[in-house]
């Protein structure tokens, strides 16, 4: 086998690496799963069993294992593919063979890896979107009798808060670093594209591959915490779950609607100059008799709001801001929502 590979300078220190774990640390784009196809290959064709995983089956199957099949037959390997197994096996002489095995981050599947031995390779794609006990669990497997010197590869953009960025923090000896930039074989449409998307903290780990970890002490919720929840999904339609108004009436305020559905927060509108006529028909787009809506009673602008859809059944609840919290360590409503908005971005419990 005689392959020459132009390998970006932080493609080639993964691939020289020797620390028995390796984290790539990189910007959208940055190169991560091409390198990490070519580990896999060239450990597959050396006899050793691998698994790898990613955050779904889907893209498991659509990236590593299709990158992997490349390598393997750019390098004239023999080998066969099963789909349904998720496997790669590598003939190595006589009946013994290498195999890779393939297996979802995703939650529900955290216990399907449990009893797999004799892997020499962990490969763990996006590692930052997978659970700290999936990475444990996947590292067990690093046993057996024919295992020496077994390795792991973390390759991921970082994400806020989550346990890969805690590894990289801990044991910086074991990180490579490198920024969506830093892969010249894209084309420069691409870097615009994502510029145009992204900004501030958002653009400095998607792109930069940077580890937002800097909080200000005077900050109740903090800005990477939104980091944290924000996957930049489609704007949802139709009746949520939950509405939360803030009714202005005239001015020059705006009427404010967020609603929640399946734990995803989108807004649903704003309007200006609205009567409570106008407000409920905007309001109805988005609500059924089961969708529970609290409305900002504050100052009572919202009392026609209310009254009218009170009066067609729907479920209300109206908020006063200043009135009494349920926590005695919280001065008023206002702070126990805050609260318990902040515990629900911290775990992560939402997303936007």
């Amino acid at each position: 086998m005689n392959i020459e590979y132009n390998l970006l300078p932080h493609q080639m220190k993964m691939l020289e690496s020797q620390t028995p774990t390796t984290a790539l640390v990189a910007g959208r784009g940055g190169g991560k799963s091409y390198i990490a196809s070519i580990i896999i290959a060239l450990n597959l064709i050396a006899g050793r069993n691998v698994v790898a995983t990613a955050q779904t089956y889907k893209m498991l199957k659509f990236v590593l294992f299709q990158e992997v099949q490349k390598r393997l037959t750019e390098m004239h390997a023999t080998f066969y593919s099963s789909n349904i197994e998720m496997t790669i096996s590598v003939p190595c002489g006589g009946n013994k063979k290498s195999i890779l095995y393939g297996f979802s981050a995703d939650s529900a599947q955290t216990d399907s890896i449990r009893g797999l031995t004799e892997i020499s390779i962990l490969v763990i794609d996006e590692a930052a979107l997978a659970s700290k006990e999936f990475f444990q669990i996947c590292s067990a497997t690093l046993r057996g009798t024919t295992v020496k010197n077994p390795r792991i590869y973390l390759i991921s953009t970082p994400r806020a808060y989550s346990w890969f960025n805690e590894f990289c923090h801990s044991n910086p000896e074991c990180v490579i670093s490198a920024s969506s930039y830093d892969n010249t074989y894209l084309d420069k449409s691409y870097f615009k594209i994502l510029e145009n998307l992204y900004s501030g903290d958002f653009l400095e780990q998607e792109i930069y591959g940077k580890m937002i970890s800097q909080t200000a002490d005077n900050q109740l919720i903090s800005r990477v915490a939104f980091i944290a929840i924000a996957f930049q999904k489609e704007k949802i339609t139709g009746p949520m779950d939950y509405l939360g108004i803030d009714v202005a009436r005239f001015g020059g305020d705006s009427t404010v609607c967020y609603g929640c559905r399946d734990n995803i927060v989108t807004k649903c509108f704003s309007i200006n100059g609205a009567d409570s006529f106008g407000i409920i028909s905007n309001i109805k787009q988005f609500a059924t008799k089961n969708t529970k809506i609290v409305i900002d009673g504050t100052g009572g602008y919202a009392s026609g709001v209310v009254d009218l859809l009170l009066r067609e059944g729907y479920d209300i609840q109206e908020l006063n801001f200043g009135s009494s919290a349920d926590d005695r360590y919280c001065s008023n409503k206002r702070s126990e929502i805050y609260q318990a908005a902040k515990k629900l971005i911290n775990d992560r419990s939402i997303s936007t």
